[in-house]
């Protein structure tokens, strides 16, 4: 099969049931916005250890996969008792947990070297003369 098919085969399967998933919401969307945040962040991680970036990379996949749940979980029993406004302010403020967690990994990971005291000096290029 060439690529070609082989995208229109995925598609052919993909789409009818991703839109299922929407439609239906709860937790297997939830899940399904888990494993794509969490590919996600692999690729992220893959590309910038590519370039010598040392990233906290199993937290940061954990932390990516663990926003959506979170926010479902915290989110899903206020929604019988808010208001539609309150709901929709519960599920904005919900992943700030995230905020937290990432401040207390950048200060851990300068305390244990894994990061630089403080954000790299740019580099100047030298430019030379032309005639």
């Amino acid at each position: 099969m060439n690529n070609q098919a082989q995208r229109v085969a995925t598609a052919a399967v993909g789409i009818p049931l991703a839109a299922v998933v929407v439609w239906n919401g709860g937790l297997p969307l939830v899940l399904v916005v888990a494993l794509i945040a969490w590919l996600g962040t692999r690729e992220l991680f893959d590309l910038a250890e590519r370039t010598g970036v040392r990233a906290l990379r199993r937290v940061g996949m954990l932390l990516a996969a663990l926003v959506p749940l979170v926010t479902w979980l915290v989110t899903t029993p206020l929604e019988r008792s808010l208001n539609p406004v309150e709901g929709f302010v519960a599920s904005v403020l919900a992943p700030l947990w995230l905020l937290v967690a990432c401040a207390v990994l950048v200060t851990t990971g300068r305390e244990l070297g894994r990061l630089p005291a403080r954000p790299a000096q740019a580099t100047r290029v030298a430019r030379t003369p032309t005639s």
